[in-house]
């Protein structure tokens, strides 16, 4: 073959397409007589990993799409002793080369179609090629369709020690052979006409020769199903097994065998599903925020956690430390699945007690923070006991230091609020002990401030650590399970849980955990109902559809009854009437009870021992959302209006306080006054009263002035023809004489005008006596 040095090489862009190597080829090639002087080195079917790193490695050096590339950019590393050869000589193992020389194949990349040197620049063409480096550390270049154009890419001119290189096209590969490098040969071996050497090579070519031919038959024969998995198997095992070394696994590679392992019962299955399940825990518990917590915890159930339960733990406690500010988030996560499954929080709680012991031994101050944080969040969720944190904190005072204290103060000011909640007992007695601390001034001045602090925080009573988040509160509190674990108890956190483990009853475990799951999310139990009502008779089936077809009515009004208690609840654990309105926009009513929440609200606030603004403001912010709720409202005053009667004069007061605010606050509309005829047929003296409150509580808040306006407003005017009646003067006169009582009697003007400008009634004339007859005679 001739080998000639032309320097620099342009060759074809390399990944544009990629093509089946049994094309035909576009020159016929003379494959070389195989003597025994040339030695098979390898063989590539164009799937060899190495020839994708090859090539990997060739974009790395810039080698850019369609376009000729400059070839010196892979010239030998003078620095290193092996060059090319200890990069690209991985792929050919020792016992394959010849024993006077090495050959290492860089790659083969097949079908590659891309843009040749010719006089149509646009003409496309295929390029089979490859890369070999050789003991005379030249690397050169192989035209596979044009063996004889092969050419030296880097080094000197060929000399009398480089080897020779030989391609062939052998089936759905390519075969290189490498001609062995002349070797004087002793006296002693020309005497006894033996080479130890080639002796020795042409046994190992003899037995690779053998292992070629078995591997052929072998691929030739179809494989059973049995026969595939457990190659499947073998393979995923040696996989396994490799990574420690750092072997790359193509992830195709990878997925397309696992996808071939489908017996549930075997080791290969279940380390992948464990693996699988590890993954998606820790992608789960990554990606959670205050926005979609309410959407990470169904797929977190829809995971198997009471097998991953180790590794929830182990994974939330990860995150956690290394992302404090997300422990509220953490806790409310663990709060939610410990309604359901208890042993999940239990075994938390348990590793982030042990953790806490061991760090508080070690000294590690990070560590026992983190993991006092994330107690004291799970205590606030009720998902720990508030004894444990009241041990930890004694712990930690006993001996006080600048850490401990530190420490104890952070504790405390995450889970004071709880505490003084629960048992202010306890929280007195670690305040007590603040308290000595600060007066003995042992510790430093900064800690000493850190103590002045957190009394302050006390004083304010945490308003700025709430125990739980308003975001935050997912759980009733009669839902929660509560974990009383001792600081000093002995405690298993079951590390085994953290490990995969075969399972022979992993199908019975599966579906256990699937009915588990169906029960937590609420999922449709199967058809099994359906295709028993098919079985049975038309007569049956129609009797069945009746029975479905009944519509249970509550006549104990336990529904309206609940409806009404989680309003009161709402409304009075609220401390502002933002948070109010929030919450109870939350609540999910049934239709046709829209009218209970307006109702709730005036009934909450007559029940206070003076009007409260908190409940008002509460109406008003309704009335302004929509206009269902304005409409609601209007309704309500005339409700309350015609049964005014019923209720006592305090709660009466505050009644017509409420409203009157809502009519300043054009919350409601004033055509409201409608409903209230002022005279003394249609009044009773708690409708007066009534009227009275509702007045006087206008001209408070408007002002006399823009009052009266509003009274003289001419689209009001049918509206207030009940309340400033003119239709007749009995109860002109009654209306001014109301206004007049209650000392506002400038609103009556206009009915004091009607009063004057009205005709006088005409007196009838006394009938004439007729004379008698006496008279007229006299």
């Amino acid at each position: 073959m001739n080998l000639m040095n032309i320097g620099k090489l342009n060759i074809p862009s390399l990944r544009a397409t990629s093509k089946s190597i049994n094309e035909p080829s576009v020159s016929s090639i003379n494959p070389p007589q195989v003597s025994p002087r040339f030695r098979n080195a390898h063989t590539y079917t164009g799937h060899d990993p190495t020839v994708l790193r090859m090539l990997d490695d060739l974009y790395a050096a810039g080698l850019p799409i369609r376009k000729y590339v400059d070839y010196e950019a892979l010239d030998l590393d003078a620095e290193k002793k092996d060059g090319m050869l200890g990069r690209f000589g991985t792929s050919v193992e020792p016992e394959m080369l010849p024993d006077s020389g090495r050959v290492a194949l860089s790659g083969l990349a097949v079908g590659i179609q891309g843009l040749l040197p010719a006089a149509d620049e646009d003409a496309e063409a295929k390029l089979l090629f490859l890369l070999t480096a050789g003991p005379d550390w030249k690397i050169r270049f192989w035209d596979c369709w044009k063996v004889e154009g092969s050419q030296i890419v880097s080094g000197v001119e060929q000399g009398d020690s480089k080897p020779t290189f030989s391609c062939t096209r052998s089936g759905n590969g390519f075969k290189i052979f490498q001609e062995l490098r002349s070797e004087p040969v002793s006296q002693e071996r020309k005497k006894s006409g033996k080479d130890p050497k080639a002796s020795r090579a042409l046994e190992r070519q003899r037995q690779l020769d053998m292992r070629l031919q078995e591997g052929e038959a072998l691929s030739s024969k179809p494989l059973t199903e049995e026969e595939k998995q457990a190659a499947a198997k073998a393979e995923y095992e040696k996989l396994l097994s490799m990574r420690s070394g750092g072997t790359y696994i193509p992830p195709a590679r990878l997925r397309a065998l696992q996808a071939q392992i489908t017996d549930k019962t075997s080791k290969e299955y279940q380390r992948m599903a464990w693996e699988a399940l590890k993954k998606s825990i820790n992608g789960l518990i990554n990606k959670v925020n205050v926005s979609n917590i309410k959407f990470i915890v169904p797929e977190l159930f829809g995971e198997n956690l009471v097998r991953g339960r180790g590794l929830f733990c182990r994974s939330i406690m990860k995150a956690q430390s290394a992302s404090l500010p997300f422990t509220p988030i953490y806790g409310a996560m663990v709060a939610i699945v410990n309604t359901k499954l208890p042993q999940v929080g239990e075994l938390l709680v348990n590793r982030l007690v042990i953790q806490f012991r061991k760090a508080f031994k070690r000294n590690d101050k990070l560590v026992c923070l983190s993991s006092t944080t994330f107690l004291a969040h799970l205590v606030n969720q009720q998902v720990a006991h508030e004894m444990l944190a009241a041990q930890i904190l004694l712990l930690l005072l006993h001996l006080p230091t600048d850490d401990s204290v530190e420490i104890a103060v952070g504790l405390m000011r995450e889970v004071g609020q709880h505490i003084e909640e629960m048992n202010p007992a306890i929280g007195a007695a670690v305040f007590d002990q603040f308290r000595s601390i600060l007066h003995d001034g042992d510790i430093d001045k900064r800690t000493q401030y850190m103590i002045e602090v957190l009394f302050q925080v006390r004083k304010d009573r945490y308003k700025d650590n709430p125990a739980i988040k308003e975001e935050l509160d997912l759980v009733e509190e009669e839902d929660q399970i509560t974990h009383r674990p001792g600081l000093d108890d002995e405690i298993d956190v079951q590390d085994g849980l953290n490990i995969f483990k075969f399972d022979p009853e992993w199908e019975a475990n599966e579906e256990a955990y699937m009915k588990l799951k169906a029960e937590i999310l609420g999922e449709a139990e199967g058809s099994d109902e359906e295709d028993g009502y098919e079985s049975e008779s038309s007569s049956d089936n129609e009797e069945a559809v009746k029975e479905r077809e009944i519509e249970i009515k509550d006549q104990s009004n336990t529904d309206l009854v609940n409806l009404r208690r989680t309003i009161y609840l709402t409304i009075m654990s609220s401390s502002a009437f933002e948070e109010a309105t929030h919450k109870l926009m939350k609540i999910n009513l049934p239709a046709g009870k829209e009218d209970e929440l307006p109702s709730m609200i005036i009934e909450c606030c007559s029940q206070e021992r003076t009007y409260n603004k908190f409940f008002g403001l509460i109406g008003e912010r309704f009335c302004k959302l929509n206009r269902l709720w304005t409409g609601l409202f209007e309704e309500m005053f005339a409700k309350y209006y015609d049964t005014i009667h019923r209720y006592e004069t305090n709660r009466l007061r505050i009644i017509a306080q409420l409203f009157g605010h809502l009519l300043a606050s054009d919350a409601v509309g004033w055509h409201v006054l409608s409903v209230i005829h002022l005279n003394e047929e249609e009044t009773t003296s708690s409708s007066r009263i009534f009227v009275k409150i509702l007045i006087e509580d206008l001209a408070q808040a408007l002002g006399m002035r823009k009052l009266t306006e509003r009274l003289k407003d001419e689209m009001l005017q049918p509206s207030l023809a009940g309340i400033f009646p003119t239709d007749n003067p009995r109860n002109t006169r009654f209306a001014i004489n109301f206004f007049t009582a209650i000392g506002l009697g400038s609103l009556t003007e206009g009915m004091r005008t009607y009063l004057q400008n009205m005709p006088k009634p005409v007196v009838p004339a006394l009938p004439v006596k007729e004379a008698s007859d006496d008279e007229n005679i006299s």
